[in-house]
């Protein structure tokens, strides 16, 4: 079993201090090197879904880690992967992946793909700042 299905059999619900365990985890994956960025960054992906339904940021420390990877996993990810890690930085709101997200879109010559990409840097720059503001139209 990967990374991936792993998290996906985790329960839907779980505290903050359960989920930064499991991203320690995750992060230390990586580093052995066992799994695929791709995978990795759908395991973060998963488990970030998780903690943003907490409706509870992640400690500095942790989120100093994911960025990090973040940084040196962003120019090794497929462009049509990217989306994962868009996702991971918006329901946890690293700014890193804005930063990285418009100097991708300055390079890519599809259109299409760059497009694509705009759309969720619109979503990303206010998510970057408060990963539950589009909640507020529900209260």
């Amino acid at each position: 079993m990967g990374i991936y299905e792993k998290i996906r059999a985790l329960p839907d619900c779980m505290n903050s201090i359960d989920l930064r365990t499991i991203y320690i985890e995750i992060l230390n994956e990586d580093k052995n090197g066992k799994y695929s960025k791709v995978e990795i960054a759908r395991a973060l992906w998963e488990l970030s879904n998780r903690q943003w339904h907490t409706y509870e940021l992640i400690d500095d420390e942790l989120k100093i880690l994911i960025a990090d990877w973040i940084e040196k996993s962003w120019d090794l990810m497929p462009i049509d992967r990217l989306h994962l890690i868009v996702g991971i930085c918006a329901m946890l709101a690293i700014p890193k992946g804005l930063e990285l997200l418009n100097r991708t879109i300055e390079k890519i010559t599809d259109r299409g793909i760059a497009a694509e990409l705009n759309d969720e840097r619109v979503d990303l720059e206010k998510s970057v700042i408060d990963p539950f503001y589009d909640m507020k139209k529900f209260k």
